[in-house]
C-alpha cells in the first residue's frame, strides 16, 4: 500500500466510516480493530424506531440484491468480521505485532452523533488493549488537521447508491475522496472493469465480487447506516424522480425543488383559477 499526497478534505457524515493509516498499513491491524468492535451498539444510537438497520451494509446495501452478499454467505474469513470477539481480536493485534495493543488518534468536528460513537468505540477498544484519543476540533482546524494528515482515523459518510460510482471514487488509486489512503493494485483492476463492463449482469457480479474484497480488506470500519425518509412526487407533470429523498435531519435541500402550486388560494378561488384537488380553502 502506498501513500500519496492529499487531494481532498473528507467532510464527516452521518454515516460512518473509519478511516487508517501508520500502523494502519497492517491488514491485520485493521482487521483486528474490527473484530473488536460492537457494531450492534452503533446500530442502537441511530434510532430507527422500530426499523430494523442492517448489521452488515458496506460496501453494497442489501437492496442491491445483485451486488450484495449476506453475512452468512461470506467468505468464513470475511464473515469473521462481524463476530465481536475482543479476546480474539487481542489475540490478533499480538500476532501481527502489536502484543501491547496500539495508539489511535481520532479527529472530527464538532458533533453530538459522532461523539456518542467515539465514547463507545473508546468502550470497545479498551476490551482489546488498544487506547483510542478522541481530538475534537473546529471545522477550520480540522480541515487543516485532515490535509495536514495528522489523524490515524477520521469520520467519513459513504454513500453506495451507485457503486460504479463510489467505490471507486473512495478506493481506486485515482479516488477523489483519498482521506483512505487506499491503493491496491487487485481494487484497481476491479474498478476499471466495473466502469468499464456495459453488461448489467457482468458488471453486478464484478461490483458483488470487489465489495467482498474490499470489506475484507477493511480500509474502514462501517460503524452504522441510518434511516433516511423517501419523497417522490408522482403528481407532478414532467416530473420522472430526478429528486426523490430526504435526509431525516437535513430538510434545506429539497427547498431549491418545490413546486409552488396554485391551488386554493382565496383570490384565485374567487376568479375561478384555483384547481379543485381535494385540498381544503386556504
Amino acid at each position: 500500500m502506498i501513500r500519496r499526497p492529499p487531494r481532498s478534505t473528507p467532510k464527516p457524515s452521518s454515516a460512518a466510516s473509519d478511516v487508517y493509516k501508520r500502523q494502519f498499513d497492517n491488514r491485520d491491524v485493521r482487521r483486528a480493530l474490527m473484530r473488536c468492535t460492537d457494531l450492534n451498539g452503533y446500530a442502537a444510537l441511530r434510532k430507527a424506531g422500530d426499523l430494523e438497520l442492517p448489521k452488515h451494509w458496506w460496501p453494497i446495501y442489501p437492496s442491491l440484491t445483485d451486488m450484495y452478499t449476506p453475512i452468512s454467505e461470506l467468505p468464513p474469513e470475511t464473515a469473521m468480521l462481524y463476530d465481536y470477539n475482543p479476546a480474539e481480536a487481542k489475540q490478533m493485534l499480538a500476532d501481527a505485532g502489536y502484543p501491547n495493543g496500539v495508539t489511535v488518534e481520532w479527529y472530527f468536528p464538532p458533533s453530538a452523533s459522532v461523539q456518542q460513537q467515539a465514547a463507545l468505540m473508546k468502550s470497545d477498544f479498551e476490551k482489546c488493549g488498544v487506547t483510542l484519543n478522541i481530538n475534537v476540533e473546529p471545522a477550520a482546524t480540522y480541515r487543516q488537521s485532515i490535509k495536514d494528515r495528522v489523524y490515524d482515523m477520521t469520520r467519513m459518510g459513504y454513500g453506495s447508491g451507485n457503486p460504479v460510482r463510489d467505490m471507486p471514487n473512495n478506493w481506486a488509486s485515482w479516488a477523489s475522496r483519498d482521506a483512505y489512503q487506499f491503493e491496491d493494485a487487485k481494487f484497481d483492476a476491479y474498478a476499471k472493469a466495473m466502469q468499464s463492463e456495459e453488461d448489467a449482469d457482468k458488471r453486478s457480479a464484478i461490483i458483488k465480487e470487489a465489495a467482498v474484497y474490499i470489506l475484507n480488506e477493511v480500509p474502514a470500519i462501517p460503524l452504522a447506516v441510518k434511516a433516511i425518509s423517501q419523497a417522490y412526487w408522482p403528481w407532478v407533470k414532467n416530473y420522472y424522480g430526478e429528486f426523490r429523498w430526504i435526509n431525516d435531519d437535513t430538510y434545506v435541500m429539497p427547498f431549491g425543488w418545490v413546486w409552488i402550486c396554485l391551488l386554493y388560494t382565496s383570490d384565485a378561488a374567487d376568479e375561478g383559477l384555483g384547481v379543485d384537488l381535494g385540498g381544503r380553502r386556504i
